[in-house]
């Protein structure tokens, strides 16, 4: 289809065009981004779904063993954009989101969610809702959640800064797992992209 050699070369190089999509859209990122850091998240719903209208993405589609496909729309200084595409009856393992905070979007489909406290011991539950298209849930920095698929989905996340690491909690093997920010919220087969693992201290026997 191209040429070899230099032509062929110049030949997949982005036009100017293209360069200048690529930067309106880092900007447009980057104002979401910004939105999200000083909480406005009626703006923050607006904007987003809007953009969405006018373009509907392709549907990041999950491997096998892991709840979600993910695709990273956005990385830079003020944090990053991931849109995650769903199968119905796809869970995330219990997680946190280290040192960032955000929100979550249901752009398609329905989903619930649990929150969670965890005493070094024990994970537990603290509240569970559901979440419609155009929800939102936050997370804050350091909170536990897990999101389960009710139906097939899509959902917009926005994290503030950039998540460098977060944690992963292996409730079957009883492990806080840190994780790098470039690995979804699930346990890496094989342990990838697994920095630190710490086990849980023992169940308190009962009197």
């Amino acid at each position: 289809m191209f040429a070899a050699g230099f032509q062929g070369t110049m030949a997949q190089r982005p036009s100017e065009s293209e360069r200048r999509g690529d930067r309106s859209m880092c900007n447009f990122w980057q104002e979401l981004l910004e939105l999200v850091q000083s909480g406005e998240s009626a703006e923050l719903r607006a904007r987003a779904s809007q953009h969405f209208v006018d373009s509907w993405p392709a549907l990041p589609r999950p491997r096998a063993a892991e709840p979600y496909g993910r695709q990273v729309l956005h990385q830079g200084a003020a944090g990053e954009v991931m849109l995650a595409g769903w199968a119905r009856g796809g869970r995330s393992a219990p997680h946190d989101h280290g040192e960032a905070s955000g929100f979550v979007l249901v752009l398609e489909g329905q989903f619930s969610e649990s929150t969670y406290s965890f005493d070094g011991r024990e994970l537990h539950c603290s509240a569970q809702r559901n979440l419609g298209v155009l929800e939102f849930t936050s997370a804050h920095a350091g909170a536990i959640h897990d999101l389960h698929a009710v139906s097939n989905g899509l959902t917009l996340h926005f994290y503030t800064p950039e998540i460098v690491a977060m944690r992963v909690y292996d409730v079957e093997r009883r492990t806080t797992l840190l994780v790098t920010g470039d690995k979804g919220a699930w346990i890496p087969p094989g342990g990838a992209g697994v920095r630190e693992a710490v086990a849980w201290a023992p169940v308190l026997a009962s009197c």
